[in-house]
């Protein structure tokens, strides 16, 4: 089933892109990007592809990517850029009390 979950993004430097799956976020003026996303979540985990993409000469840098589905605690993990790019699978479990 789908669930409504709050994504933030927050980086060191400003990027020209991310998508999580096929949904673009919108950048603020800064280096901070939060939308409310309907996300698949199995067996009291969350999974969804993220890419983000920095100017080219921005290496080596990363992001803190913050999920907090409804009703739920927020997770965060960090990602690092492998040259100017972040293309991976992120998972976020909950586990014990207060999982859905």
């Amino acid at each position: 089933p789908k669930v409504s979950v709050m994504v933030t993004v927050r980086m060191v430097h400003k990027p020209e892109k991310i998508m999580i799956g096929n949904d673009a976020l919108s950048m603020n003026p800064g280096v901070e990007a939060h939308a409310t996303l309907n996300l698949p979540m199995a067996e009291h985990a969350l999974e969804f592809p993220l890419t983000i993409t920095w100017p080219e000469g921005v290496e080596n840098t990363m992001a803190e990517v913050s999920v907090e589905p409804d009703g739920l605690e927020s997770r965060s993990i960090n990602v690092w850029s492998d040259a100017n790019q972040v293309d991976e699978t992120l998972r976020f479990e909950w586990t014990g009390k207060g999982r859905p």
